[in-house]
């Protein structure tokens, strides 16, 4: 994880040992920490937060982008994230799972098989 990344975690969260808890999401559209069901750091320092019926949002350490439908994703519940090597971030979610290269989304749903 790069120093900006841990710096933006340093902003949102506290470690009690145990977990790591967000403190705060008063900005992130309205989220509570309930809503947030997986996150990942890219390796370009930007937090990935995928919620409860909330969609996706990147948070770059100053601004936060929501992906939902009209972004072009399955679900607004996203349940896991994972960055690959060429740094497109894959989606898991209630409807599929999709991959984002930072232009367009790829589904891979019962649509096509999977």
């Amino acid at each position: 994880m790069s120093f900006f990344s841990k710096k933006i975690l340093n902003k949102l969260a506290y470690n009690d040992d145990e977990n790591i808890r967000v403190s705060s999401l008063a900005n992130f559209h309205g989220l509570s920490r309930k809503d947030i069901i997986c996150s990942i750091a890219d390796n370009s320092g930007n937090i990935w937060l995928g919620t409860n019926k909330g969609g996706l949002i990147k948070y770059d350490g100053i601004y936060s982008t929501k992906y939902t439908f009209g972004s072009g994703l399955l679900s607004k519940i996203i349940t896991c994230l994972f960055e690959d090597k060429n740094g497109s971030i894959w989606i898991g979610s209630d409807n599929g799972i999709m991959k984002f290269n930072g232009k367009c989304v790829t589904y891979f749903n019962d649509s096509i098989g999977i």
